[in-house]
């Protein structure tokens, strides 16, 4: 397995303020892996430690095979990275922007400028000011500069932030093509749909800890919710208790909900009970309730 990416035991305390207490995760060659908390969970405390921005009180960081501190991020020449709005030229085109950076990259030539302006759809704007572009035309101009150098790594930091609908659709789609051609990417975010709907793997962070980790689809299918349509509700209920693997049993007002088994061994075991329900279904959570649950158990 290939590590691009790791933190170990990470902690960053400001006087008796303890932004981040115990941050370890690894980030896989290849994969979109989300790194997903409320704001003020410590996401950006851990992405500046990461970059090398600020010395951690405690713990590592490794990337692309070398460790990084503030003193020591000659790897970062690798890795590009987009934290919160883009640092861009207003007053330059889009095009400019990107020549002035592309002179400390003596291998990026005008084909890669051209290149980037047309991966991002900005090839018709490239001329334009920057300030008279959307909010998520900055932030495409924003993506372009962090992958001008085709960096093994991409580290983003709430990239959709004051994007409207379709803009987050455009940021979403263009991420997993970026991964399908092999980019590495490292997505903070407290936007749970967006992580649902873009990530391979998820680190749920609370409080500066981690209380999660996991394969998205992993997280979002353990753990199915049946549910129990029935005239017989507190019986139905009261004899559930004895299904084996059977938890979190709970009465509502039109149905009961059960946990840790399936819709097919709940309805065999009311019906041989006697208690035959109306309609068994199956609900499934989406990353939402999990992540709410979660940070209600941390809180």
């Amino acid at each position: 397995m290939d590590i691009i990416l790791r933190t170990q035991h990470l902690k960053k305390h400001f006087g008796s303020v303890r932004a981040v207490e115990d941050v370890s995760f690894s980030v896989r060659r290849g994969e979109i892996f989300g790194f997903l908390g409320p704001n003020g969970a410590g996401k950006t405390t851990t992405i500046s430690m990461i970059l090398g921005l600020t010395y951690p009180t405690a713990g590592t960081v490794e990337m692309l095979g070398e460790r990084v501190t503030p003193g020591h991020t000659g790897v970062l020449c690798r890795v590009g990275t987009l934290v919160g709005a883009p640092a861009l030229m207003l007053s330059y085109s889009a095009r400019r922007n990107l020549e002035a950076l592309a002179r400390l990259y003596p291998d990026v030539t005008a084909a890669r400028i051209d290149e980037m302006l047309e991966q991002m759809d900005l090839k018709a704007a490239a001329h334009r000011s920057v300030k008279t572009f959307s909010t998520g035309m900055k932030m495409r101009l924003g993506l372009a500069l962090a992958l001008l150098n085709r960096p093994e790594l991409l580290i983003l930091d709430e990239p959709t932030n004051g994007m409207d609908p379709a803009g987050m659709h455009e940021i979403r789609t263009l991420l997993r093509s970026l991964a399908d051609q092999g980019t590495t990417i490292l997505l903070s975010s407290h936007l749970l749909h967006e992580v649902e709907q873009t990530c391979d793997r998820v680190t749920v962070i609370q409080r500066g800890n981690i209380i999660a980790q996991g394969i998205v689809k992993e997280l979002l299918s353990s753990e199915n919710v049946v549910r129990v349509r029935t005239s017989m509700l507190e019986q139905s209920a009261q004899a559930l208790k004895d299904l084996a693997e059977a938890t979190d049993i709970r009465t509502e007002p039109e149905y009961v909900e059960v946990r840790g088994v399936s819709s097919e061994q709940v309805l065999t075991f009311l019906v041989a009970r006697g208690l035959a329900p109306r309609e068994v279904f199956v609900s499934r959570p989406d990353l939402e309730s999990i992540f709410l649950e979660l940070t209600q158990k941390t809180a």
